[in-house]
Parts: C-alpha cells; structure tokens; sequence
C-alpha cells in the first residue's frame, strides 16, 4: 500500500513540476490575438527593399511570410526557429516574441550546389528587435 501511494504521489509531483513548461510554448495565438506581420521578399539572394531591422514589443506575436525566387532555409537566432522556404512559394514563421533583444536572421542556404549541397549566405538577411513592454 505504501508503495502505491509514494508513486502516486510521486506521479502527481512530477505533473506540477512539467506542466509550467508545458504551457511556455504556446505556440498559437488566442482567438482575437493581434498578430504583427511582415512580408519579406528576397531576391538574387537580398532583402528587397533593403530592410535592416523589423522592431516588435516583448508578449507581441509575429508573423513573417517569406517569398524566395529560390530555395531558402532560414533562421531566427535566438528564438532557434528554422523554416524551409520554397522558391516561390509563400512560408510562414509564427512566434511569439517572448525573449526581449535583438536576433539575428539568417539563410543557412540558398538553393542547389553541385553535388546536393546548399551555399551558405554569410551574416545577417536583417535582424529582430523585441523592446520591452
């Protein structure tokens, strides 16, 4: 008897303890939720027209649609999401801006090398800005 209760009891600790984590990546806004989004084109390998930075507040979700006239995988340092972006082909990055501080975005390749592989881009495509609330 003493031993099922320690497991229950030990089962019921361990709920407490994961369930905070578990609700941190919401990863949906809730319905009536602003959304901020921005499109993004790149061109020949470019942000087109020029863009340095996109500014959001901390607790603001954002939307990034991307447009690629080639095959593209970006990332948002930082937050570590990664898409896949399709030439042509709209691609979406949701998040919610949780973490306050400016975060790189960058291309971790752009299309098709001989021999399968994708060229890297080097530095930033543009960066994030999350101000405090």
């Amino acid at each position: 008897m003493a031993t099922g209760i320690r497991f229950v009891l030990g089962m019921a600790l361990m709920s407490l303890c994961l369930f905070p984590l578990l609700s941190v990546g919401n990863d949906q806004p809730s319905v009536g939720e602003d959304i901020k989004q921005f499109d993004i084109y790149i061109e020949q390998r470019e942000v087109k027209p020029d863009l340095s930075r996109i500014v959001v507040s901390q607790g603001q979700w954002v939307k990034l649609v991307w447009h690629s006239d080639e095959d593209v995988d970006i990332h948002l340092h930082g937050y570590d999401i990664q898409r896949s972006i399709t030439a042509n082909e709209p691609g979406e990055m949701m998040f919610k801006a949780y973490a306050t501080g400016r975060f790189s975005i960058t291309s971790h390749g752009f299309g098709e090398q001989q021999g399968g592989g994708k060229k890297h881009h080097h530095g930033a495509l543009f960066y994030l800005e999350v101000h405090p609330n």
